[in-house]
């Protein structure tokens, strides 16, 4: 089945239920945990346990505060690149104009364009602050809709991203998904290009 032009696998057991799909996000293969538990018993969702086959390769699950810190330290990088590429382009700016002696010989000069590398440093400035703003907010995304341990209700919803890196050449994913003692397993495919 696809659910946002995405495959995913669903099943029923015991009257709960579970929605699972994966897809491509570069370095990591987001998998959506989602569980319904329409039973009157508790279930119990612990993220550190689930886990994914590629090949005979088993992963564990990687850390979403690890994945949401990388973000931000690849913010960081891009912006001291930025600074550092726009104080230089900055710095080049320059202004023409004329001299005259005291002998009345008129000469030509360049001078540093002080109001324009000021307006480039500015724009520098907020460049970075937007894309400090942005890799700090994707690192916020994942931190937030990554599935935590959690215990589900009856009559409850809970659902969340537990994140595997790609292996290269591999789409397919089976991923494990083990819930009050059972196994639940789900062939799906995190392709694209790694």
């Amino acid at each position: 089945m696809y659910v946002d032009n995405r495959l995913s696998e669903g099943l029923t057991s015991f009257e709960t239920s579970l929605l699972v799909s994966a897809f491509d996000a570069g370095k990591y293969c987001p998998v959506f945990v989602g569980i319904a538990n329409e039973s009157r018993q508790p279930v119990d969702v612990d993220p550190a346990r689930v886990w994914a086959e590629v090949g005979s390769q088993r992963l564990a699950s990687v850390d979403p505060d690890k994945i949401a810190e990388a973000e931000r330290k690849r913010g960081r990088w891009a912006n001291a690149m930025a600074n550092g590429l726009s104080s230089f382009g900055a710095g080049m700016q320059t202004q023409q104009g004329t001299v005259t002696d005291s002998n009345g010989n008129v000469s030509t000069v360049t001078l540093p364009d002080t109001a324009a590398q000021q307006r480039a440093q500015d724009r520098a400035a907020q460049q970075t602050e937007e894309l400090r703003r942005r890799n700090e907010q994707r690192g916020s995304q994942v931190t937030a809709s990554a599935l935590k341990h959690n215990t589900v209700f009856a009559d409850q919803t809970y659902a969340g991203y537990v994140y595997f890196s790609h292996i290269k050449h591999h789409d397919d994913l089976l991923v494990h998904v083990p819930i009050d003692g059972v196994d639940y397993q789900f062939p799906l495919l995190c392709g694209g290009k790694h």
